[in-house]
């Protein structure tokens, strides 16, 4: 009797063993001591999606840094809880009443919706402002109002609008720590154009789109080096910045990109441009309607589709975007989005679908916080729920970069077996390094795998050769 148990346990023991790929899990070994990492921590999970059954792993529970693999978890609630098909609407409101002279005596309203692309580049590179000039269109020629009492307000109520916490200072300036906001314009960004002809200070030429009340303090200088060494200091909501470091000599227009200080007054203050190039008058003064101050609508505008959003999000890894898919879905919930409320719908759904949250430390929806905390075995989970969804894994699986081919890694394990066959989402910041995704074996098998490493001793490109290794041996897995 003590035989056959013995010896059952062998065979139990040898059929977990012979989950593991030998070949991944030595290298994944031989990796956590290379000299380049002695310093570091890593953590990584792979499994069979047919099964679940793991086919290497290390530290697979370590919590580390993950920066940008942290939007998978904002893509795939707001996908199951809001679905593809989801818009966001920007009203046009009215309030008082329009007369047959074309004077309306009341004033005129921006509802913010949420919808992070309204006027951005990606959806309108020609004219991205071309939504403001359908509005006044609307304005003048639909409903006739020639004049108005009173003047342009944005209501930005749905969302509080604030930063996330635990983004840096040297962030929240630059273009990648631009918020999210109830009303958001050209990616919440704008650009910089400078002339570095000149060898001591480069000479600022333009600001697209232009920016009202804008002070730029301008520190820069010209390097030699031929990358952008720029960094833009500013607090949210105020006119003020200092751009500091260097950028190349000797182009007549180079270009550094910003996060907007208030997304919602650049809006209306476009909005008032426009009105005035159609001879639309107004007051600079609220007009305060005495006997109606119910709204009525006069314009609605839809955001693309949540589908549409999210591969947008994940594929060029926009930070604003996951940040307002975070304020989306605490609408569900609350009356209110903001990140906290957000984070606690996240949660919700993460337990409520059985995943395991401990050690899952979440301080935003994009990454950029460096109080963020993942494991690897988090991140594989959540894909894994998502390769469960059937109604939405396309999509999601769709919005991921794929090696050699499309976004963040488009040039990643070019020309090998990996190449085209691995689906990850990436995420970069100084002495972080990580990817999260599916692979397509040369077998025809599933993969969900999930790599973190911080604190590498390496350069990033680096450390990027050395996790390529990884896709190649999870590709070629059998």
């Amino acid at each position: 009797m003590l035989k056959n148990i013995i010896f059952i346990l062998i065979v139990s023991a040898n059929c977990l063993f012979a989950q593991h790929d030998h070949k991944l899990q030595h290298y994944l070994n031989k990796l956590e001591k290379d000299p380049d990492l002695k310093n570091a921590s890593i953590t990584f999970h792979a499994v069979h999606l047919s099964n679940g059954k793991v086919i290497a792993s290390l530290n697979e529970e370590k919590s580390l840094i993950p920066a940008s693999v942290t939007k998978l978890f904002s893509t795939a609630s707001a996908l199951s809880i809001l679905g593809k098909d989801k818009t966001f609407k920007t009203l046009l409101e009215y309030d008082g009443s329009i007369d047959s002279n074309g004077v309306l005596y009341g004033n005129i309203y921006i509802k913010g919706g949420g919808d992070p692309t309204l006027g951005s580049p990606l959806y309108n590179q020609e004219n991205p402002l071309q939504f403001i000039q359908n509005w006044v269109s609307v304005i003048k020629n639909k409903f006739g109002i020639k004049e108005m009492k009173g003047t342009v307000i944005a209501d930005i109520s749905i969302f509080d609008n604030n930063i996330p916490g635990g983004w840096a200072w040297g962030d929240i300036g630059n273009y990648y720590g631009a918020g999210t906001h109830a009303l958001s314009i050209y990616d919440n960004t704008y650009e910089l154009e400078f002339d570095t002809g000149n060898p001591q200070n480069p000479i600022l030429k333009n600001i697209y789109p232009k920016l009202p009340e804008y002070v730029l303090i301008n520190e820069l200088k010209t390097s030699t080096k031929q990358n952008d060494n720029s960094i833009i200091y500013g607090y949210p909501d105020t006119d003020e910045r200092i751009i500091k470091g260097s950028i190349p000599a000797g182009k007549t227009a180079f270009k550094v990109k910003g996060a907007t200080p208030s997304p919602d007054k650049l809006v209306v203050w476009l909005m008032k441009e426009e009105l005035k190039k159609h001879n639309v008058s107004f007051s600079n003064d609220t007009f305060n309607v005495k006997d109606n101050k119910e709204r009525k609508i006069l314009h609605e505008h839809n955001s693309p589709t949540l589908a549409d959003i999210i591969n947008q999000t994940n594929m060029k890894s926009i930070n604003s975007y996951a940040e307002c898919l975070l304020n989306q879905v605490a609408l569900t919930k609350y009356t209110q989005g903001s990140t906290s409320a957000g984070l606690e719908v996240l949660y919700q759904f993460l337990k409520n679908n059985q995943l395991n949250t401990d050690g899952l430390f979440l301080t935003d929806g994009s990454g950029l916080s460096r109080s963020n905390a993942i494991a690897a075995i988090h991140l594989v989970q959540i894909l894994q729920l998502m390769y469960n969804d059937k109604n939405n894994f396309e999509v999601f699986k769709n919005s991921l970069p794929v090696a050699g081919k499309s976004g963040s890694i488009a040039n990643i394990c070019r020309g090998s077996s990996a190449e085209g066959r691995v689906y990850a989402k990436s995420g970069y910041m100084t002495r972080v390094r990580s990817y999260a995704g599916y692979v397509s074996t040369l077998k025809g098998e599933e993969i969900a795998f999930a790599v973190i490493v911080n604190n590498y001793n390496c350069s990033p490109s680096e450390m990027k050769a050395k996790l390529e290794k990884l896709f190649i041996a999870l590709a070629e897995h059998h």
